[in-house]
């Protein structure tokens, strides 16, 4: 496990240049905003990159959604299209934030503005366009249920997992979905799509959506389990039941203990 202080000056120089892609979470976190937005921008003003400055110390989510919000403010919604082609995957991320600032646009607009960036080929840029639109989905979770049904049967992987990741009753590092906590069948369609789904990158997270679900429904996830493996023998992976169980083993294992 790297530390920042394994990231060396000229590995920094890189990054902040917006010519190289990070390779790992550490590498994302030992960015200078203020420096890349500084090298990527042509034009950005001095109270822009004064109030990147600013969010410095803010937790990386907080610092990429301020950020967001200021080049939105600065570059509009004809930034994003600048902005989501970029070579670095940071920049591409703040554009996710930028789409999430486009109140004008429908909650389906939103979605569809974002499709490239939930579909890019870094995992970070993937990581912050479902980050980015979750707080539309906490307000909107049956429309986006909706919607994203359509995604979970995509050819591309990536957004078969959006759709599952970004759905999730707990998630990680964003707020939580009530009405997913209180009533997870409510999501049966979208996840029924991925039951069967070969790629582990999905099936990871449908284990982790369903152990999400297992904290307040534990005996709905197990009647989902046994009735896929009833339906589909052979098909469901072991490892979507071992990680939706993965909290339920625990607890069990306490009882015990």
């Amino acid at each position: 496990m790297i530390s920042l202080k394994d990231i060396s000056a000229a590995r920094r120089e890189q990054l902040n240049s917006g010519e190289h892609e990070t390779k790992n979470l550490v590498e994302c976190l030992s960015i200078d905003f203020r420096l890349l937005v500084l090298n990527c921008i042509p034009g950005i003003s001095n109270s822009a990159l004064d109030q990147i400055e600013q969010k410095k110390q803010c937790g990386i989510i907080d610092r990429m959604k301020g950020i967001g919000s200021i080049l939105f403010k600065e570059m509009g919604v004809a930034g994003i299209d600048v902005l989501k082609n970029h070579h670095s995957d940071s920049i591409r991320g703040l554009s996710c934030y930028m789409v999430s600032y486009c109140d004008h646009l429908s909650l389906v607009d939103k979605f569809e503005m974002m499709k490239t960036l939930a579909d890019d080929s870094h995992f970070s840029v993937r990581e912050w366009a479902w980050l980015a639109l979750r707080p539309d989905i906490v307000c909107n979770i049956k429309d986006s249920l909706t919607f994203l049904q359509s995604w979970s049967s995509h050819e591309s992987p990536y957004l078969r997992r959006f759709a599952c990741e970004a759905t999730r009753p707990r998630g990680v590092w964003c707020a939580h979905i009530p009405e997913l906590k209180i009533n997870p069948n409510i999501a049966l369609p979208l996840l029924a799509m991925l039951k069967t789904d070969t790629h582990l990158y999905v099936q990871k997270s449908l284990g982790n959506w369903l152990n999400d679900a297992s904290k307040n429904n534990a005996d709905w996830v197990l009647n989902i389990l046994e009735l896929w493996h009833a339906e589909y023998p052979g098909l469901i992976d072991k490892r979507i039941s071992k990680l939706a169980k993965r909290t339920m083993n625990k607890v069990k294992s306490k009882k015990y203990d």
